[in-house]
C-alpha cells in the first residue's frame, strides 16, 4: 500500500490509527471537512469513519485506491430506503412509515421517533431525530425540524421501542470468501444521552443465530463487501429481532477486534489475501469473549456538559460489567488518555495531517 489515510476523527479514527501502528504502519488522519484537500498518492489505502467522506470518494470513482465498500451505498445510508430494502429481503425492520401530518394516521402506537433519513447532507452532520411521546409533541417536533432546515422529505416516522435491547452484529463480510467473513455480537448498555444516544459502554454477548441469519441475508441482498455494523432491536423474551440500521464503515468499538481477535479486522481490510485464522460458527460468529468496551472521553465530555445522571449510569454500569467478569477495554487507555485529548484538539483545529500523528501505543 502507498500510505494509509483515515477520514474523520475522534475515537473511531484514533482506533484505526492504533490498529495500524500495532502492525508497524503509520497513517495520516484527515478531518472530515478536508476530505478532498489532501493530495493522496495512487495506491493508498483509505479508511472511513463517517459516510460523507466515503460517499465523496465513491462518487469520484477513485479506482486507484484501496477501500471498502466499492458498491453503491445510497440505499444503505438512506434509513428509509434501508428499511424498505430490509422488508424486501424478508428481514423485518423496526415499524416505520412516511411523515404523516395527521398523527392519527400513523399506523403504529406511540411513542415515535421523528427520524432523519440520512446522517449527513453534503458535509453537514444532521440530527439523529426527535422522540415524540404524544401527538402534540409530534406536531411540535415536525415544526421544529422544518424551522431548523430539515425539510419533511428528509424525515420519516419510526416506532420508539426503548424497552428492547440495542444489539449489533459487526465485522467483515466477503461474499466470495468465507475465510474473510466474520463478526461478533454486542449490546449497547450506556449512552452519552438518555435517548437516541451514541454508545459509551458496549458489552460483547454470546452469538444469537437469528441475528447471524438476518445479517447474512441483508448483506447478500445489498451485494455488500467490507466492514460493517448492523444494528438491531431485540426482544429477549420473544427472541425476536427488528433491523434498525447499518453502518457501512468502521464503527467506534471496532477496537475489540484489535485487542481480542489478533487485529483481524484491520488486517482483512488492508490485505485482500488475508484470511481469518480464528474458527467461526456456521453463522460466521467468532468465539464469544466477555468484554466491556468503554469510551474514556465520555467522563470529560459529561462533566463539561453537566450530564451527571449519564455519568452516574456510566460508572455504575462499567463497575457492574467488570464485577461480572468482563475484561475492560478502555479507549483511549488510561496511559494514553491525556496524549489523546491533546492530539484530538489539534485534529479538531485542522492541523493533524502529518504522518504518524498519534501518540505511540
Amino acid at each position: 500500500m502507498n500510505g494509509y489515510y483515515i477520514f474523520g476523527g475522534y475515537l473511531n479514527g484514533w482506533t484505526i490509527a492504533q490498529s495500524l501502528q500495532a502492525l508497524g504502519l503509520n497513517s495520516v488522519l484527515i478531518p472530515s471537512e478536508a476530505v478532498r484537500e489532501q493530495a493522496i498518492p495512487a495506491g493508498a489505502c483509505l479508511f472511513f469513519t463517517e459516510e460523507a467522506s466515503l460517499e465523496a470518494w465513491q462518487r469520484c470513482g477513485a479506482f486507484d485506491y484501496h477501500f471498502y465498500p466499492r458498491s453503491p451505498i445510497e440505499s444503505i445510508l438512506d434509513k428509509w430506503c434501508f428499511a424498505t430494502e430490509a422488508q424486501k429481503a424478508d428481514c423485518p425492520p423496526v415499524p416505520f412509515c412516511e411523515v404523516r401530518y395527521d398523527p392519527e394516521t400513523v399506523p403504529f402506537p406511540l411513542p415515535w421517533v421523528l427520524k432523519v433519513r440520512r446522517s449527513w447532507r453534503h458535509s453537514q452532520k444532521l440530527p439523529r431525530g426527535w422522540i415524540c411521546r404524544t401527538p402534540e409533541e409530534y406536531r411540535t417536533r415536525l415544526q421544529q425540524a422544518k424551522s431548523n432546515g430539515v425539510e419533511p422529505e428528509l424525515l420519516f416516522v419510526q416506532q420508539y421501542l426503548p424497552h428492547l435491547h440495542h444489539l449489533s452484529v459487526a465485522g467483515f463480510y466477503d461474499p466470495t470468501n468465507p475465510g474473510r467473513t466474520f463478526w461478533i455480537a454486542t449490546r449497547k448498555v450506556a449512552g452519552d444521552r438518555e435517548h437516541l444516544a451514541t454508545g459509551t459502554l458496549v458489552i460483547t454477548i454470546p452469538p444469537i443465530p437469528s441475528l447471524g441469519a438476518l445479517t447474512q441475508r441483508l448483506l447478500q441482498h445489498f451485494e455488500y463487501e467490507g466492514v460493517f455494523e448492523m444494528e438491531f432491536l431485540y426482544d429477549p423474551h420473544q427472541k425476536r429481532a427488528w433491523v434498525l440500521e447499518m453502518n457501512p464503515r468502521f464503527w467506534m468499538q471496532h477496537g475489540i477486534f484489535k485487542d481480542c481477535y489478533g487485529n483481524i479486522l484491520t488486517r482483512t481490510y488492508i490485505d485482500p489475501d488475508f484470511e481469518n485464522p480464528y474458527p467461526t460458527s456456521e453463522e460466521s460468529f467468532l468465539a464469544y469473549r466477555p468484554v466491556v468496551w468503554s469510551d474514556m472521553l465520555f467522563p470529560l465530555i459529561g462533566i463539561r456538559r453537566g450530564q451527571w445522571g449519564g455519568l452516574a449510569r456510566y460508572v455504575k454500569t462499567l463497575l457492574e460489567a467488570i464485577l461480572q467478569g468482563r475484561r475492560p477495554l478502555a479507549y483511549p487507555s488510561v496511559r494514553q488518555w491525556l496524549p489523546f485529548v491533546r492530539t484530538y484538539r489539534r485534529h479538531r483545529s485542522g492541523h493533524l495531517t502529518s504522518a504518524n500523528p498519534l501518540p505511540p501505543p
